[in-house]
């Protein structure tokens, strides 16, 4: 049995640990992943960040896989938050400083399931929100409900980058009214070549004719 001060404590080491001994904590690691004490993404980041770092392409996406187990998307459902600079933001997401005033992680007043991602018209353009993705190439769609508040629909688009390339795919648009909730699906493909690491990002919609708009239950999953 293994028995570590905490999962912190391990994958913090991996900054300064040499190659001999990152392979173990590696292994360390993917034992946990098998045990209700499976790291969580934020605890696991500085073993793939370093595990990145060193070109360890199968070893990071095996971590990667194991911490989200099976999931793609982690916090799709926007359930878990952090705190920064006084404001709640979804957990597991990338967020520019930007931005943390014009979105929020709140329960919609219309019927909903739980915390959804509210965005506000005032959003600044490019990126709202991403999340590194280390998806195996092979096809996929992605998937979310999304509903907007009074006025015009409002036009949402996801856009997936490769890390180490040039290649990005701009899902297409998906146009969210105040009706009701409704579910989204995208189809989109990892290349084989020169795309082991991915960045999945909400675009800020054009023209937002809308106060807000709500963005909820993001999951991916293979196509083939």
């Amino acid at each position: 049995e293994l028995a570590w001060p905490n999962n912190r404590t391990i994958t913090k080491a991996a900054a300064d640990l040499p190659p001999a001994y990152l392979a173990k904590l590696t292994g360390v690691a993917a034992q946990l992943n098998r045990t209700p004490a499976a790291l969580s993404v934020d605890e696991a980041k500085p073993l793939l960040d370093r595990l990145v770092a060193t070109n360890d392409i199968q070893n990071a996406r095996a971590l990667w896989s194991g911490v989200h187990g099976g999931s793609f998307i982690a916090n799709g459902n926007f359930e878990a938050t952090s705190s920064r600079n006084g404001a709640d933001v979804p957990a597991d997401w990338d967020v520019a400083d930007e931005d943390l005033a014009t979105i929020a992680v709140q329960a919609p007043d219309f019927a909903g399931h739980g915390r959804a991602l509210r965005i506000s018209s005032a959003a600044r353009s490019g990126g709202i929100l991403s999340q590194r993705l280390m998806l195996a190439p092979g096809s996929y769609a992605l998937s979310y409900r999304a509903r907007s508040g009074q006025g015009s629909a409002v036009m949402l688009k996801w856009r997936l980058s490769c890390s180490s390339s040039d290649v990005s795919e701009s899902l297409e648009n998906s146009p969210a009214s105040s009706a009701d909730w409704q579910q989204f699906s995208a189809n989109f493909t990892v290349p084989i070549q020169d795309c082991p690491i991915q960045s999945l990002a909400l675009q800020r919609p054009n023209d937002m004719h809308s106060p807000e708009v709500w963005i909820d239950d993001v999951t991916i999953k293979p196509t083939s």
